[in-house]
């Protein structure tokens, strides 16, 4: 029996810097949120399309510029897949850091690292295949 693995999205509505948001996915679930292709970008938007409620605009997802090279990564990856608004890649020097999603178009756009947002986190839910 192969062990299978799925991943599921839980919305954290308390409003934490980047850094914060962070720390707490690691703490208390698998990881911060990644979308690493367009299956994955389709599952999230499917997905805030029916959990997301209310005021909710913004949220924080693990996208960050890194302030040296200026490319965009997933934790450890280089984001390859990209989802952002209008097309347009922030670019340094007029960029911030840190990414968020919109939860209406489900499009990505640079924030402030230390605004306070509500944010997204992964977890994996393993179980044994039959």
């Amino acid at each position: 029996c192969p062990l299978q693995s799925h991943v599921r999205a839980i919305v954290i509505k308390e409003p934490k810097t980047w850094e914060d948001a962070l720390n707490y996915c690691k703490a208390r679930h698998s990881r911060f949120l990644l979308i690493e292709d367009e299956e994955d970008q389709e599952a999230v938007g499917q997905w805030l399309k029916y959990t997301v409620t209310g005021s909710l605009k913004r949220l924080w997802i693990g996208l960050r510029q890194s302030s040296v090279f200026g490319f965009w990564i997933w934790s450890d990856r280089i984001a390859n897949y990209k989802n952002w608004e209008n097309g347009k890649q922030p670019e340094m020097p007029l960029s911030h850091h840190c990414g968020v999603i919109d939860a209406k178009t489900y499009k990505w756009n640079d924030e402030d690292c230390n605004f306070k947002l509500p944010f997204l986190c992964e977890e994996d839910i393993i179980y044994m295949k039959t």
